[in-house]
């Protein structure tokens, strides 16, 4: 009877430890699950930064007015136009596609405001997914009206990374 009541015991004694052990790890996934997300929401961010870096250092929309790079960072307009207009091709977008990947970037004038308002989309290629959006300040040049006729813009790129 003495040896029966010790095998109980010492058979809870290893139940409790077995359920101890699996709180315990409950615990520890769920605690790395929480800092694996973390470290994917961050690498994502920080890589639709570079593709906004990219995209705003793009010498084919370098500011130049005579040959000579203007002072600042800068778009000019008519070089923001041309490349909307070479992207519509979706060959030709195939291009950038290694410099931008599943991305949407886009241009647009807030300050002077025209009444037509200047926006433009120079890449876009958005599958569906997780959608994360830089916004960077840029001015733009408009080179018809002469060196000095800049406007205030917004480059917004939005990244798409699938869920």
């Amino acid at each position: 009877m003495k040896s029966q009541i010790n095998m109980f015991e010492t058979i809870a004694v290893i139940i409790i430890f077995i359920f101890l052990l699996g709180i315990g790890f409950v615990i520890y996934a769920s605690v790395h699950q929480s800092n694996l997300e973390k470290a994917i929401s961050k690498d994502r961010a920080m890589r639709a930064q570079k593709v906004a870096e990219r995209a705003f250092y793009l010498p084919e929309l370098d500011c130049s007015f005579r040959g000579i790079r203007a002072p600042g960072a800068c778009l000019e307009k008519l070089k923001v136009d041309a490349l909307a207009q070479v992207n519509n091709n979706p060959s030709a977008m195939v291009s950038y596609y290694p410099l931008f990947g599943y991305a949407r970037i886009k241009i647009y004038q807030i300050f002077p405001r025209e009444s037509t308002g200047y926006s433009r989309v120079i890449y876009d290629n958005t599958p569906p997914g997780e959608q994360i959006v830089s916004r960077t300040p840029v001015l733009l040049l408009n080179p018809v009206r002469g060196p000095s006729a800049y406007a205030f813009g917004i480059m917004e790129v939005t990244s798409t990374y699938a869920s």
